[in-house]
């Protein structure tokens, strides 16, 4: 496949991984999370990553491997073998963490097989950036007592910096690996 159009179907597919989940509905309720429109936009853009990557893969003939490829793979290993030893009360939670955990790992194998260079790669962490930049307006917007922005963000009811995805444990993961990887 040609370099260019790789390097160009990354950098999209990244942005559109940091980007997408600005856009905002409600949740619908429930307790499954691939209920939630954030969580199942994000997962079909990294579908499509891990999709051309196998294209890519493909027509390349050739797989390109991170350093530590072992000890990437034994991680999701080593969970599910803890979960089984522990004992699995939910079986549904379990499955679908795990699963999560596992394409979670295609997914960061499929970046591999883009072949970026290095000036893409900083590319897509000024990316990366500008989406992290972008969920702390929003949380500074979310932390004031007027909503300014009603209608365009989500607003907590009480004001508190919760993010895009209007809960602080996702806010504060992102913002931490937003500035680890930019």
């Amino acid at each position: 496949m040609d370099d260019k159009l790789s390097k160009r179907s990354f950098l999209f597919l990244f942005g559109l991984f940091t980007f997408v989940p600005l856009l905002h509905f409600p949740h619908p309720g429930g307790s499954f999370s691939l209920m939630m429109p954030f969580n199942i936009f994000t997962w079909e853009i990294a579908a499509s990553a891990i999709f051309f990557s196998a294209v890519f893969l493909y027509q390349n003939r050739s797989i390109t491997y991170p350093r530590h490829v072992v000890y990437l793979l034994a991680v999701p290993l080593v969970l599910i073998c803890s979960g089984i030893i522990a004992g699995i009360t939910w079986f549904n939670d379990w499955f679908f963490r795990s699963s999560a955990i596992f394409l979670g790992v295609a997914f960061f194998m499929a970046l591999f097989q883009f072949k970026a260079n290095r000036h893409t790669i900083e590319q897509a962490c000024y990316v990366i950036l500008a989406g992290m930049l972008l969920q702390a307006a929003i949380a500074a917007l979310q932390m004031l007592p007027v909503q300014l922005l009603a209608g365009l963000i989500a607003y907590p009811p009480l004001p508190s910096a919760q993010g895009i995805f209007m809960q602080p444990n996702l806010l504060a993961s992102y913002m931490a690996t937003g500035s680890l990887l930019s």
